[in-house]
């Protein structure tokens, strides 16, 4: 794990938007994301503060659940899909199983329970398409993006 977590710092960028409604999960997701080098991340549990807060922000990765307190977060992978934002899908659906969550094969998919270092692998592969697509890339931790 400490491989990975190494390759993140290198390629995580300064804001992640963490959509979860598991109190324990995001915690633990939290908890693997700083310990892999993020400086900045936000927590939501709803699309409804989602679609608010990304009307005002652009975060350098999302990772989302499927469902959250108020539905689905097909919406929001369709929102980030057009502004060109990359996601991991962390969620206990082993397979798309509706036609409205295909939006969702976008992003990198991993199951949960994932262990840290699959989560931090899935981010690295998320991140490095973007900059294979011409992406933003990795830029200085510091740095804030809005939109």
């Amino acid at each position: 794990m400490a491989l990975a977590q190494k390759e993140l710092k290198m390629t995580l960028l300064p804001t992640v938007l963490l959509l979860e409604d598991e109190a324990l999960i995001a915690l633990d997701i939290q908890q693997t994301l700083l310990g892999a080098g993020a400086k900045d991340i936000v927590h939501l549990t709803s699309c409804s503060a989602a679609t608010d807060w990304l009307g005002i922000y652009m975060p350098d990765l999302v990772i989302l659940d499927i469902f959250l307190l108020d539905g689905e977060s097909t919406d929001i992978a369709s929102h980030l899909v057009e502004r060109g934002i990359p996601f991991v899908v962390h969620t206990a659906r082993r397979k798309v199983t509706q036609e409205s969550h295909q939006v969702l094969l976008n992003g990198e998919w991993v199951c949960k329970p994932a262990r840290p270092d699959e989560l931090i692998r899935a981010i690295g592969r998320c991140l490095e398409q973007r900059r294979d697509k011409g992406g933003l890339g990795c830029r200085d931790l510091n740095t804030r993006h809005a939109a």
